[in-house]
C-alpha cells in the first residue's frame, strides 16, 4: 500500500591533492589543475550556484523534517554532489552526526547530467577533472565541521567495509533501477531499528520501480512526501 502525505512525520512523534582521488578514475589532473579555477574561486562558484539552483527548493526542507522531528543521532547520505544537502541536514539538528558517500566519478550514472553541469560551472579539460576539484571543495567544507565526514568511494565499496549503524539514511546515488535497489537494500541492513530510510527522485521511473520492488521484498509500506508546488516526491520507509 502506498501513502501520500505531507508533514506526517511531525505527527508521528514529537592537502596532498592526489591522496583523495578516486582510484581507477580517468582523471588527467595535474598539480596545477590546468584549466580548473583555484580552489577558492571554485568554492565561491559552488556557493553562488546554490542561490540559483532549484535543488534546495525541491526537497531540502522536506528532508529536514524527519531530522527535526526525530532528532537522529547519525545520518548517512548516498550521493553528496555539491554538499548543499549535507549542510541542510547538519543545520536541521546541531547534534546530528553526518557521513556522506560519493565517488565523484564521471559516467558513474549514465542517466545523470551532473558531471557535465559541474564542468560547466567549475571548468576543466573534462568532466572527471571538474569532479576531482568539486570533491576537494566539498571535502574541505565538511572538514570544518566536527560532525561530518566525506568518503570518496562507490556505495557498494562502502557497504562492503562499513560496520557503523545509522538512524537515518538518505539515498540519492546512482539512479539506475538495479543500483538504486542495491543501495536501498544495503542501507536497510545498516539502519537502526526504528530508523528512517528515505530517498530522492521518486518521480524517476527507475527509482520508483526500485522502491516498489524493495517494498514487496521486505513487506513494508512506504510513504511519499511531496513538494506541493513542484510535485517533487521523496520516498520514506520506517524500520
Amino acid at each position: 500500500m502506498l501513502y501520500t502525505l505531507r508533514g506526517m512525520l511531525l505527527n508521528l512523534r514529537k592537502s596532498n591533492k592526489r591522496k583523495f582521488f578516486y582510484r581507477g578514475s580517468k582523471s588527467v589532473v595535474s598539480s596545477e589543475y590546468r584549466d580548473v579555477d583555484t580552489l577558492e574561486v571554485a568554492m565561491k562558484k559552488v556557493e553562488l550556484e546554490r542561490l540559483n539552483s532549484a535543488w534546495p527548493r525541491l526537497y531540502y526542507e522536506t528532508t529536514a523534517t524527519p531530522v527535526k522531528a526525530f532528532s537522529p543521532r547519525s545520518i548517512l547520505e548516498i550521493g553528496v554532489a555539491y554538499g548543499w544537502h549535507a549542510d541542510s541536514l547538519l543545520n536541521a539538528d546541531k547534534d546530528v552526526y553526518y557521513l556522506g558517500i560519493d565517488p565523484y566519478l564521471d559516467a558513474y550514472d549514465s542517466q545523470d547530467s551532473f558531471p557535465r553541469s559541474v564542468q560547466e560551472l567549475i571548468g576543466g579539460l573534462n568532466c572527471q577533472e571538474s569532479l576531482d576539484r568539486l570533491y576537494e571543495v566539498v571535502n574541505l567544507k565538511l572538514q570544518k565541521s566536527s560532525r561530518a565526514r566525506l568518503f570518496r568511494m562507490k556505495s557498494d565499496d562502502f557497504f562492503a567495509k562499513n560496520e557503523e549503524k545509522f538512524e537515518l539514511v538518505f539515498v540519492d546515488g546512482n539512479h539506475k533501477s538495479s543500483n538504486c535497489l542495491s543501495d536501498i537494500r544495503n542501507s536497510w541492513n545498516l539502519l537502526e531499528p526504528g530508523g528512517i530510510l528515505c530517498g530522492d527522485d521518486f518521480n524517476w521511473p527507475s527509482v520508483a520501480n526500485a522502491v516498489d520492488q524493495f517494498s514487496k521484498e521486505v513487506q513494508s509500506n512506504y510513504f511519499l512526501l511531496e513538494n506541493m508546488e513542484s510535485k517533487h516526491k521523496m520516498f520514506v520507509f520506517f524500520k
